[in-house]
């Protein structure tokens, strides 16, 4: 018998702890049956899509925008 303690990408760990008693003998196959299903991670959804680039786009083109307008005033100042 070995324990795993982590599961592969696909799966979930079960909550919780199963016990089982291990006699020289082996199993009591009467007493022991324990039925431990396997559930698969579910997906998440989707999110932003290009809504979240379009956001993306305008706020650096503000940043780009706030910048050269310091620089240019800036300039202006010095000389």
């Amino acid at each position: 018998m070995r324990e795993i303690a982590t599961s592969n990408d696909k799966y979930v760990l079960p909550e919780g702890t199963f016990g089982f008693t291990v006699i020289p003998e082996g199993f009591d196959k009467d007493k022991n049956i324990q039925d431990i299903e396997n559930f698969e991670k579910g997906r998440l959804p989707s999110t932003g899509g290009m809504g979240r680039m379009i956001f993306m786009i305008i706020g650096l083109g503000a940043m780009l925008a706030v910048g050269a307008y310091y620089l240019k005033r800036r300039q202006q100042r010095q000389a």
